[in-house]
């Protein structure tokens, strides 16, 4: 009986302890997580697909995720703490970027990127901007992009530096400059020109190119995948995006990504390309596929021994043959 009644007034107490106690508050964190849609659109109000659109931490400015827009030009971020956020387009490349607060409810919102269907012409000369430059600007302009074509460096340089003194901030000028500043290994000075290149100028697909290929020399292939995310939105589509969009997935161990990539600007070429055999040889050796890949070397060092490419091509076939017989 004791232990009975000892029993009874414990839940008696406990229920007396309940009665008085406040209930617990649910945890903002577990409580209050909402979700995220962001829309892309151009200056038309079309829907942008395939451009990798980030959100940051605006506290701590640290990248959460990047995702890319999928075909109705949305993205959705998921399960997002009550906070101040960023959200950025093709890694903080283009305006416009936004701010939101989360608060524990679901949002979207529109992003208008500037941005144009491509024109099917594909000079570095063709710029918005063009409307308003002063005559002389364009006149430098075109000597240096005919410099360019010609491969003519040391004039293309001038000529550009020209217009660029003439017409602060030309946007085209800056791309054959970052172009320029690659091809001299200053990947830089390569960077802030062609950035500067695109805040000017957003619809040059020759800076989205060759930020893209400036990026994958430096191994920051991540951030390639970003720069040549936006080509096919504002450029016709052409063999090097897809050979730069390979250099990045290799480098990224996405290799089965890389080699599709590699097929895409095979077909986009009626030329036997040897630059493009070599970067298919990476990729299959990525995928283990050293027979493939030896072939696709063999092929470059007969059909076109005197490549650029067959030196490289020649190394890495006696890397993989000697790894061959190091296993027998």
């Amino acid at each position: 009986m004791l232990v009975l009644a000892a029993a009874l007034a414990s839940a008696q107490s406990n229920q007396t302890d309940a009665k008085l106690s406040p209930p617990a508050l649910a945890s903002p964190a577990t409580a209050s997580r909402a979700s995220l849609i962001c829309h892309l659109r151009n200056t038309f109000g079309q829907p942008l697909t395939g451009i990798s659109v980030e959100i940051r931490d605006l506290k701590t400015h640290s990248i959460i995720t990047s995702v890319p827009t999928g075909p109705d030009g949305a993205v959705e971020f998921r399960d997002l703490s009550p906070g101040r956020y960023e959200i950025t387009v093709a890694g903080g490349i283009l305006p416009p970027r936004r701010e939101v607060q989360m608060d524990g409810h679901d949002s979207q919102f529109t992003l208008q990127l500037p941005l144009s269907p491509p024109n099917g012409r594909s000079s570095p000369t063709v710029s918005v901007q063009q409307l308003t430059m002063p005559r002389q600007a364009i006149d430098a302009l075109n000597a240096a992009t005919e410099a360019w074509k010609k491969y003519d460096w040391k004039r293309a340089r001038t000529q550009a530096t020209r217009a660029l003194e003439l017409q602060p901030g030309y946007g085209a000028a800056l791309s054959i400059l970052g172009f320029l500043d690659l091809q001299d290994g200053k990947l830089e000075l390569a960077c802030a020109d062609l950035k500067h290149a695109i805040e000017s100028d957003p619809a040059s697909g020759l800076a989205y190119l060759t930020l893209g290929a400036t990026y994958n020399s430096m191994k920051r292939y991540e951030e390639a995948v970003e720069a040549l995310s936006v080509f096919p939105s504002v450029a016709v589509d052409t063999w090097q995006v897809h050979y730069e969009l390979a250099r990045s997935f290799i480098g990224l161990r996405k290799y089965e990504l890389g080699l599709q990539e590699i097929g895409q600007a095979q077909r986009l070429t009626h030329d036997d390309r040897p630059l493009l055999r070599l970067g298919k040889a990476h990729a299959l050796l990525g995928l283990h596929r050293s027979s493939e890949a030896t072939a696709e070397l063999e092929t470059i060092l007969l059909k076109q021994p005197d490549s650029p490419f067959a030196s490289d091509a020649r190394t890495l076939l006696s890397a993989v043959r000697s790894q061959k017989q190091q296993k027998h």
